[in-house]
């Protein structure tokens, strides 16, 4: 009878264990699952904004491509104070 009562708590003691394991074992993967949850949230935001970037610079690359000749002489203009023949450079400082 003894042993029965020993042997009966010993099964409800890891019973008990084994549950507490569990529970530990699944709350660090519910909050493991979180932190990725917001680090998924703040790349996903990085990505957005990485191609909006992709997408204006590639704007501009098409518009400097497309315009080429414009982009030369307005850059030159603002850049090394370029004229054209009977154009007066007038002091920007």
């Amino acid at each position: 009878m003894e042993k029965q009562k020993y042997i009966s708590n010993l099964i409800k003691v890891s019973i008990v264990v084994l549950m507490a394991i569990v529970l530990l074992v699944l709350l660090s993967q519910y909050i493991t699952m979180a932190q990725l949850k917001n680090k998924s949230a703040k790349l996903d935001s990085e990505l957005a904004t990485t191609k909006q970037q992709y997408d204006d610079l590639k704007n501009e690359y098409d518009d400097i491509s497309n315009n080429y000749e414009d982009y030369v002489t307005d850059y030159t203009r603002d850049n090394y104070d370029y004229v054209e023949d009977g154009e007066i450079l007038i002091n920007k400082d």
